[in-house]
């Protein structure tokens, strides 16, 4: 215990932090923010502060072990494929499906305008069928 009665907190390596929070969002079931994982941390007793979660978030980006769904400042696990996320506008639930249809033609654009993509990544944002009141097939 220190002077001021508080016990010193273990320091963790990166790779601790990083598999911590890759669980975490894989288990979430649904797009979770960086303070929806910090307070995951501290219900599982291993706390974590925002920075510690946005510097392993960065890391697990960089290996492409998550994506983030920048319209809901939220992350996800990678999918197996390049996808497109649909976001609804209401209840924020998001689905992934595959882009493999039009990922040749966003190559081709930016090919035409002289473009060098390093990356996409798509968000449409609407409303689902639940919010939107139809049962559409």
């Amino acid at each position: 215990m220190s002077k001021s009665g508080s016990t010193t907190a273990r320091r963790r390596r990166p790779e601790e932090i990083d598999g911590m929070v890759s669980k975490i969002i894989s288990g979430a079931g649904k797009p979770i923010g960086a303070y929806t994982i910090v307070a995951e941390t501290e219900r599982l007793g291993a706390p974590m502060v925002p920075t510690q979660v946005y510097r392993s978030v960065e890391r697990l980006m960089a290996q492409d072990r998550i994506e983030r769904i920048a319209s809901l400042k939220a992350f996800v696990p990678s999918p197996d494929e390049q996808s497109v996320y649909l976001i609804c506008e209401d209840c924020e639930c998001t689905r992934s499906v595959p882009a493999r249809d039009i990922v040749p033609s966003l190559a081709q654009v930016c090919r035409d305008v002289r473009f060098a993509q390093a990356k996409a990544h798509l968000e449409i944002v609407g409303k689902c069928d639940r919010c939107s009141g139809g049962d559409r097939a």
